[in-house]
């Protein structure tokens, strides 16, 4: 029953019917999948790296693999909020080392950030915001040089901060109720700036990985100056 009120939900977005995730081809191999496994069966293998990390039951909708991911670099979301859901950046070497996760909990009316290091989970950072599923999200994550820089819907903005930075390859992977319809890594040094057109991000001087050589970069609209949320950090750690 309730995977038919999913596909329901998902009918009254057409644009979520298919997955838009760029395929980005590094050394002649496909990194980035172009195919979203909202519905699809739970891969038992990668099930399995996780199991003692998350304890929540959420099921997991997708993983996408970036070869580098360093500082000035940006990820860029777009996606349905279904429910609640995680996302979640993990180095390729180190199986339990979260840099970032991000917990969307519409219930609760907050965001949680926080990192997993040496086999636990750190503090948790909430921000109250309101989600009223189903909603459409943008959310950019960049890798600043002290911190995590998030961006939901052009608005909001937060700064995560961690003691350690970890950049490098990457994995990012999604836990929850909720739809990808578009994934973009956009390259570029923590000295050279974005702007954002109709069309979405657009680099003024860096590289964006999954856009094809020949677009000309184009300038793109002021975005709307936005004010720093009040963040409550909780003195105990979390599950996450």
């Amino acid at each position: 029953m309730m995977i038919f009120v999913l596909f329901l939900i998902l009918a009254s977005f057409p644009q979520f019917s298919q997955s838009r995730v760029t395929t980005y081809t590094h050394e002649g191999k496909h990194v980035l999948k172009n195919e979203s496994r909202s519905f699809d069966v739970i891969q038992e293998d990668f099930k399995e790296n996780y199991k003692n990390v998350f304890d929540s039951g959420e099921e997991f909708v997708h993983e996408t693999d970036i070869p580098l991911f360093q500082k000035g670099d940006e990820i860029v979301i777009r996606l349905l909020c279904i429910g609640r859901f995680g996302i979640f950046l993990n180095g390729f070497k180190d199986e339990e080392k979260i840099s970032l996760g991000i917990s969307f909990r519409p219930d609760e009316q907050v965001i949680v950030f926080n990192s997993y290091m040496t086999s636990k989970w750190r503090n948790e950072e909430k921000l109250g915001v309101e989600i009223e599923p189903p909603k459409v999200l943008r959310i950019s994550i960049k890798l600043q040089e002290n911190n995590f820089m998030v961006t939901i819907n052009h608005q909001l903005k937060i700064f995560y901060h961690r003691s350690v930075i970890v950049a490098g390859p990457m994995r990012v992977f999604f836990l929850g109720q909720v739809a990808i319809d578009e994934f973009h890594v956009v390259e570029k040094s923590i000295e050279q700036s974005t702007s954002y057109s109709k069309n979405g991000p657009v680099s003024n001087m860096g590289r964006d990985r999954t856009a094809p050589k020949t677009v000309k970069e184009q300038t793109g609209a002021k975005t709307k100056k936005s004010q720093r949320p009040t963040r409550h950090r909780n003195t105990t750690p979390s599950s996450f």
